[in-house]
């Protein structure tokens, strides 16, 4: 029977040379790319899925903590699973290690340097003056930060609790020190049972406070996230602005306030969406920051957000929008004649099939200003003007865009776990052996190679939020963070409890257990200050190769 391991170069029987040794590095840059994209790809299909209104609450809340944990669960399995996997566990260690402490130190900094803000004279951060960050404080370390909101301290104190995981396994670890491997492993194995259940339970519990949490107070950062993959899919021309706004229209909340006849403006919920996503589609093009749009402007905003309208029609949307005849558009007239440009259009989005592909039918603008006037039968046009589009910007219903976003979002879905589970166990073999010709330990290659693969669109991702520099987006940027550690202390050590105890293997990672729970409990109590200033954002940076240390001192001194 051929394994995935038979598909894959023998990295054993390399040359031990020069040679060798550039095979092995080029080897590890080709499986880390290979794994970066399918993390990649799976970040990207959970987000097409938060662009579905039905799926969004439960995705936002639970699929991606979840599939966000699959790199490095795949990398934790695949170090047990192979005829050496006592040794090559170190491989699953250092992997795990390596993403909880780089997301909970590296990215927190930068998150705070990207977010920061002017703080006032109490030491708060000030999001309301413009602009954000004052010149002369940019370059200081004391006085610019970031706000923690009472979701991230909350966040804190549940990544402490949950990291109380490791002591089921490393407590036994050290009791049962001074027999030999097998020994060990035999009398560890009930206490890996015992904490595999509780892994499953806390980690049950976890997903339960994040759906909790999205549909309480702390929903904001959530719908936050979701207008801005919104914002960017838009951008990139997956959706327009009609098919997201028509899907949410389908959605229970919505279908409680609004029927084919109530205006949208009499939808408080569904405004303030609306206002979210419009807003950086209006900033972009306000260029000289006066607050408001000419017709030139409003119609290349149209276009950036997929709505392709001729001439005339752009003269006639301008008009209805600018209520009070001043010749230019500001925010609110922009949100409420956006908002009046759906609700018109809600069954006037027609397509048909051309020469060239899809294009979109010239709107029926009579029925916008029927529906200025009140009167909600809009009429008929029969002079309709057809509008070709752009061949890579062609339109769909707002229906089959929804159709659209699924599949995309189950091809990148199951391409990208695939990918991961391939590439996961030659990916240990490579770090493992690695570690082998360096002399440096399979742990320590795995805790600083590893995460770059498996963890970089996590870096990336908080940053940017980060630059958005409000509150919310900091929150996001942080608790994703925190999410993600409380994932590897549930989900990743998880299936380190099923391998012991399944396959009889020893523990024996006193140091590296000891420099993870550390990281974790000080992050947990840094999070309880109000603000976190750049200052402390190289204290926490500073943990990452500090913990490393951690481990060679306690290691040296037979703490291992």
């Amino acid at each position: 029977m051929i394994e995935i391991s038979d598909l894959f170069i023998d990295v054993s029987s390399l040359p031990d040379n020069g040679y060798g040794a550039f095979q092995l590095f080029f080897l590890f840059s080709v499986y880390g790319y290979v794994l970066m994209m399918a993390s990649d790809m799976i970040s990207n299909g959970s987000e097409y899925l938060l662009l579905i209104p039905a799926y969004a609450g439960i995705v936002g809340s639970v699929v991606l903590p979840i599939l966000g944990a699959v790199p490095d669960g795949m990398l934790v399995l695949f170090s047990g699973m192979g005829d050496n996997a006592q040794t090559q566990l170190s491989v699953g260690v250092g992997a795990l290690a390596g993403s909880t402490i780089m997301l909970l130190t590296i990215p927190w900094c930068l998150s705070i340097v990207g977010g920061r803000v002017d703080l006032d004279n109490e030491g708060r951060p000030n999001y309301r003056k413009s602009p954000k960050l004052s010149p002369q404080n940019m370059t200081s370390l004391t006085k610019a930060g970031v706000v923690i909101s009472p979701h991230v301290r909350t966040g804190g104190w549940i990544m402490i609790g949950t990291s109380i995981t490791y002591l089921f396994l490393q407590g036994p670890g050290v009791f049962y020190s001074g027999e030999s491997t097998h020994d060990i492993a035999v009398n560890e194995s009930m206490w890996a049972l015992i904490g595999m259940f509780l892994c499953f339970v806390l980690f049950v519990a976890y997903l339960w406070y994040q759906i909790k949490s999205a549909s309480d107070v702390d929903a904001g950062s959530q719908q936050d996230k979701r207008n801005r993959v919104i914002e960017e899919a838009i951008r990139r021309g997956d959706v327009t602005l009609q098919g997201v706004m028509q899907a949410e229209f389908k959605t229970t909340t919505m279908k409680r306030h609004l029927d084919e006849n109530s205006p949208l403006v009499d939808n408080p919920e569904l405004m303030t969406r609306l206002k979210a996503i419009l807003k950086p589609f209006y900033a972009k093009y306000d260029t000289n920051n006066d607050g408001s749009l000419s017709m030139v402007e409003l119609s290349a905003v149209f276009r950036d957000m997929g709505e392709y309208l001729d001439t005339e029609n752009m003269t006639r949307i301008f008009n209805v929008f600018d209520r009070d005849h001043n010749g230019s558009v500001d925010f609110q007239e922009f949100v409420l004649g956006t908002a009046q440009f759906i609700k018109a259009h809600k069954k006037r989005y027609l397509t048909t099939r051309s020469g060239r592909g899809m294009s979109v039918i010239g709107y029926d603008n009579r029925a916008l200003l029927d529906s200025e006037l009140g009167d909600n039968d809009g009429g008929d046009n029969d002079n309709e003007e057809e509008d070709d589009m752009p061949e890579d910007l062609q339109p769909l219903s707002p229906e089959k865009q929804q159709e659209r976003l699924k599949l995309r979002a189950l091809y990148y879905l199951g391409l990208g776990t695939l990918l991961v589970v391939v590439f996961s166990d030659p990916m240990v073999d490579v770090l493992e052996e690695i570690g082998r010709r360096t002399g440096m330990g399979s742990f320590t290659v795995s805790f600083v190679l590893a995460p770059l693969a498996s963890n970089a669109s996590e870096l990336v991702a908080s940053y940017k939020y980060s630059l958005k520099k409000s509150s919310h987006s900091i929150a996001i940027s942080l608790s994703t963070l925190q999410g993600a550690a409380c994932m590897n202390n549930t989900f990743g050590l998880g299936i380190f409890m099923v391998l012991i105890y399944t396959k009889t293997l020893a523990w024996e990672y006193l140091a590296e257990t000891l420099s993870i729970l550390f990281v974790q409990v000080v992050m947990g109590l840094m999070t309880m200050k109000p603000t976190h200033t750049v200052m402390d954002g190289l204290w926490i940076l500073a943990l990452y190769p500090l913990s490393l240390l951690m481990v060679i001192a306690l290691e040296a001194v037979g703490w291992d």
